[in-house]
């Protein structure tokens, strides 16, 4: 692991940390095991939603305490928050040079918001990033994780969305692609976690294997022993999250009403604090560490838009 005072200065140049070990050999089989039961129950749904996790899998609560994680994410922002719109993915992965994206997307755009303008709404420093928990072993025929370009999220709009481009574009050199992409190959062992900047160009790893479902976000639908899964959801410093879920509610007005098969921001900004665990609550308190989640009067349009 990347000594404690280093680890900041690590985020803040390449845009990740890899924190090993968060879940134990012995842990990982049981959740998974738990988690493939689940989906094989619910065949129809490509990823868990944050309702199906609050509701069904308290031991995601055990990994936000796992006094490591927290001692990164203290390194990394000082003091912090938690946005609990959490999803565990499956197969998740690309049979082509696509898929690559920032997380950062509803947040700003090319043309609108950038960093900077959004750290001036907030006084502060705009500094939101997504943890990944890897549950899956290496050699996954549908890839482990993800693959990142390093330094991308200190990049202006402009840059991250001209890379983009040229990363997609089969004409684009493979030898520039490959100056370019980190695989992560190597990096991460099953139970590290990977916490990475909402504005790193990123995307699922490619698949090992010829004969996947021709759209590759059908692969999220087979459910086999060896399954690529992986728990997500966000840390950041107090008013960059506040500002998060506050645009998230915009953009889930704008993208969720009416019918649709997944109402994913809507559903996790309509949680609040009495849905968790007492001894989890108290365990974040110790921390001094805070959930960031709407105020009632917009909890209840995310609850409306979720219903619509």
């Amino acid at each position: 692991m990347i000594e404690s005072q280093k680890i900041k200065n690590e985020f803040d140049n390449k845009g990740y940390v890899i924190v090993p070990n968060i879940v134990n050999q012995e842990k990982i089989q049981i959740l998974r095991k738990k988690i493939l039961d689940f989906f094989n129950k619910n065949p129809t749904q490509r990823m868990i939603m944050p309702s199906d996790i609050i509701n069904n899998f308290s031991e995601v609560f055990e990994l936000q305490v796992n006094s490591k994680l927290l001692r990164v994410c203290k390194e990394i922002f000082n003091e912090f928050n938690y946005i609990n719109d959490f999803q565990i993915q499956k197969n998740m992965c690309n049979i082509d040079d696509i898929g690559w994206h920032y997380d950062g997307g509803t947040s700003f755009g090319v043309k609108t918001r950038s960093v900077d303008d959004i750290s001036k709404e907030i006084n502060g420093e705009y500094r939101i990033a997504k943890i990944g928990i890897s549950l899956t072993e290496n050699d996954c025929r549908f890839g482990q994780m993800i693959d990142i370009v390093e330094g991308s999220h200190n990049w202006n709009n402009l840059k991250r969305a001209l890379i983009n481009k040229l990363l997609v574009n089969k004409w684009t050199p493979r030898l520039f692609k490959k100056y370019l992409i980190d695989n992560m190959t190597g990096k991460i062992n099953p139970g590290d976690c990977v916490i990475f900047d909402s504005g790193l160009l990123h995307r699922s790893q490619m698949v090992k294997i010829d004969d996947v479902p021709e759209h590759r976000n059908n692969a999220s639908h087979v459910i086999t022993s060896d399954s690529k899964l992986t728990i997500y959801f966000e840390v950041g410093n107090k008013d960059s999250c506040e500002w998060f879920v506050k645009n998230n509610l915009a953009y889930a007005n704008k993208k969720e009403i009416g019918t649709m098969e997944e109402k994913y921001h809507s559903d996790y900004l309509r949680f609040d604090k009495s849905l968790y665990p007492e001894w989890y609550l108290n365990e974040l308190k110790i921390f001094n560490v805070d959930i960031t989640e709407l105020q009632g009067h917009k909890r209840s349009i995310a609850s409306d838009i979720y219903l619509s």
